[in-house]
């Protein structure tokens, strides 16, 4: 198994946090977003506790908006593009072939209109385009902080990030045909961690403002999404929404994300089944 974790750490430096979630669920690579941890410091702690190696992308961004840290189950990581908001890179895992890694953080709804998320979105689409056709294949993943919900139009339409919830219809129509072009689809288990009737929290990010016309308080704004070619190999276990570690508990007395003790954000996990596609190079 490749194991990811994927945090908003909401400009706070919680490396005591991420080493305790490393000693309960053993990740192999760490995207943080919105960190103020030192990524030195972090790959110090997290190696004195570790039998496997970590070290960090060195980001030419002298603020780079994500903070990567992998152990050597991957041979190399390479930044292949950088727009702030948006880096896609290249992973190289030991045991098969190379992925692309999408690391996003949308601007949040509560500074930016739908139209200007949707721009945001569109513009990710064709670079993320350009960088399956440059390395000449789709394994794509996307992480990060989407502040869209798996619900909203930016998250479904066409010519934006077009996933939908069922892995079986798309793996006989990856794609589509709008108005004439070719459209591919997405991915999107995150569905399946929604609401209060699932074994986690109803969502990752809590928003309670009863002046709004509309507002469903919990929102699932920390996703991952798969290409269908790459899909196959997200563990059956996976995603999960993490609300606690051996000493910290993420969420407060009213069972929401506690912002005071770490973030507003709860961190998300996903696994990869590295059984299932190692293939010939």
């Amino acid at each position: 198994m490749l194991n990811f974790l994927v945090w908003n750490q909401h400009k706070k430096n919680l490396i005591r946090a991420i080493v305790d979630i490393y000693n309960s669920e053993r990740f192999d690579f760490i995207a943080l977003i919105e960190s103020q941890v030192d990524p030195n410091s972090t790959i110090k702690s997290l190696n004195a506790v570790s039998r496997y190696n970590f070290r960090s992308v060195v980001d030419p961004n002298p603020e780079p908006y994500f903070i990567i840290i992998y152990n050597d189950k991957f041979s190399d990581v390479q930044i292949r593009l950088d727009n702030t908001r948006v880096v896609i890179y290249q992973l190289f895992p030991k045991s098969y072939l190379d992925l692309i890694l999408v690391t996003l953080h949308i601007p949040s709804k509560l500074r930016s209109s739908s139209k200007r998320q949707a721009l945001f979105v569109r513009k990710t689409i064709d670079s993320i385009r350009s960088i399956e056709q440059y390395l000449n294949h789709d394994r794509t993943i996307v992480i990060g902080d989407f502040n869209l919900n798996p619900y909203d139009d930016a998250m479904l339409g066409a010519d934006e990030f077009h996933t939908c919830m069922d892995l079986n219809h798309l793996r006989s129509r990856p794609s589509r045909i709008v108005h004439g072009d070719e459209f591919h689809h997405f991915y999107n288990p995150m569905w399946g961690t929604m609401g209060d009737r699932t074994t986690g929290p109803p969502g990752t990010y809590f928003y309670d403002d009863s002046s709004e016309y509309i507002n469903t308080f919990w929102n699932t704004y920390d996703q991952v999404i798969l290409r269908p070619s790459i899909a196959n190999i997200l563990s059956s276990s996976s995603p999960k929404i993490i609300t606690n570690s051996k000493n910290y508990n993420f969420l407060d007395f009213n069972g929401r994300p506690d912002s005071a003790l770490a973030s507003d954000h709860l961190p998300i996990a996903f696994s990869l089944d590295d059984n299932q596609i190692k293939e010939a190079k």
